[in-house]
């Protein structure tokens, strides 16, 4: 479930729901709602906090499945690029929540220190996301002469040897 499940509000009225009749009245998605004097800032900072230790359990899961894995497969990185994808998505979207109540916050510098955690989580994603799912000749772990080797196979400039 995405971190900020409001966003998709407008698609709830199409949706099929298969819910007891008595949780069938439920508007607001699970998790949306604050709780009770639950101010704009105690709402970020929880909201900060639930995406980096979501951060934190996805990176546990990049190194069991990807990082580690000796048999590593499509579906592997696929699910490693879309996880990435979501956790940057979410980032994104809690850094604009974060710019907005810069703006309008009587301190200011404690919303900007909660932008800087998520500004530089959201920039090591983006660097292992380039990293492992970039152009090869992005990729400075990668040695020259490996990255000339595929672009002479990508065009098909390739000597079969007669062993």
């Amino acid at each position: 479930m995405p971190l900020f499940p409001y966003i998709y509000r407008e698609t709830l009225p199409t949706m099929q729901t298969t819910l007891p009749p008595d949780l069938a009245r439920e508007v607001a998605p699970p998790g949306h709602w604050k709780q009770e004097n639950e101010d704009e800032k105690t709402s970020l900072v929880s909201s900060v906090q639930a995406w980096l230790e979501g951060v934190t359990a996805n990176e546990r899961l990049f190194q069991i499945h990807v990082y580690d894995n000796p048999d590593l497969g499509d579906l592997d990185l696929r699910q490693h690029r879309a996880r990435l994808h979501s956790l940057l998505a979410d980032g994104e979207l809690l850094g604009m929540k974060l710019i907005e109540f810069r703006r309008k916050a009587s301190q200011p510098r404690e919303a900007q220190v909660l932008f800087d955690r998520v500004e530089q989580k959201r920039q090591e994603l983006f660097s292992v996301l380039f990293g492992w799912h970039g152009p090869l000749d992005a990729q400075a772990d990668v040695p020259p002469s490996f990255k000339e080797a595929a672009r002479e196979a990508s065009a098909g400039r390739v000597v079969d040897l007669d062993l």
